[in-house]
């Protein structure tokens, strides 16, 4: 499969060897098993947006494959590595199906029944 790789870096030029190996990592050891469905599908593409802002990384995923689009942002990392890496976790999350941490958890919780009630204290 063939797909485009547009990466758009403001303030982070300095910084381009880090995320192309970055990105590279995450589609061959993330995403090639669910990459390979599309392989026939025409205008594959990966788009990711990333910039410095007071000493925080913001960044933007957008991958269109097989005709669908998904679309991911993130605000306030500390670490460029961390921005990148949560990206394409959610990204793999959404092709694999598996429910992301805050949904598993909201799962596992049970039910209030009629007569039970919750309590809040202030910390």
């Amino acid at each position: 499969m063939t797909l485009r790789q547009v990466v758009h870096y403001k303030g982070l030029e300095h910084d381009k060897p880090v995320v192309e190996r970055l990105v590279a990592e995450n589609l061959s050891g993330k995403l090639d098993v669910y990459l390979r469905k599309f392989k026939e599908a025409p205008e594959n593409s990966l788009e990711l947006w990333l910039e410095s802002k007071d000493n925080r990384f913001n960044g933007k995923l957008s991958i269109k494959v097989g005709g669908k689009d998904w679309r991911y942002s993130r605000e306030g990392y500390r670490k460029l590595d961390d921005l990148v890496n949560h990206l394409f976790d959610h990204l793999k999350a959404d092709f694999s199906g598996e429910p992301t941490a805050r949904e598993a958890d909201l799962r596992r919780v049970k039910s209030l029944t009629a007569d039970e009630t919750v309590a809040y204290r202030a910390a």
